[in-house]
């Protein structure tokens, strides 16, 4: 009777342990998946602060550069932006700027473009789009990922 109730009772840890084993290996996939979907979200607001910078560079004075500067602004650090500019500890002057960094290879890449329409006119917005989806500003923007703030609502 005492060796039935030892294997039922082992069965049971077995059965148990598996089950926690299986739960925190779902739960780490489900955690790494968060991150990757935050760290996939930063980048994309990143690529589009960059955007909506050079297309306000296009005409600065204008009522659509104003409502850009807006969403600009809500894009960026101070606003709900998601990476942090990394400043010397004793200057505060600026070390790593993710945003800067973004915005000036997006301008350098539009520059190398052009954007010729079929009736022969030029698009500067066409050289900013064209720019946005290069692989060389791509790989800016995945070279700020050490500056990303920490994910608030799922901090792993």
């Amino acid at each position: 009777m005492g060796t039935k109730r030892l294997n039922v009772f082992l069965t049971f840890i077995i059965i148990v342990m598996s089950l926690f084993i299986l739960y925190e290996k779902n739960n780490k996939k489900y955690n790494e998946s968060l991150e990757s979907g935050y760290i996939k979200n930063a980048r994309e607001d990143l690529r589009e602060y960059a955007l909506i910078s050079c297309l306000i560079k296009i005409e600065p004075s204008g009522k659509m550069a104003n409502d850009l500067g807006n969403l600009r602004r809500s894009l960026s650090y101070m606003g709900k932006g998601k990476y942090f500019i990394e400043q010397d500890k004793d200057t505060l002057e600026d070390i790593r700027d993710p945003y800067r960094n973004a915005v000036e290879s997006i301008l350098l890449e539009a520059s190398k473009h052009k954007g010729y329409m079929k009736n022969g006119n030029i698009s500067e917005s066409f050289t900013c789009f064209k720019a946005y989806r290069s692989k060389i500003f791509n790989e800016i923007i995945h070279g700020q990922d050490d500056l990303i703030l920490p994910n608030e609502k799922n901090s792993f």
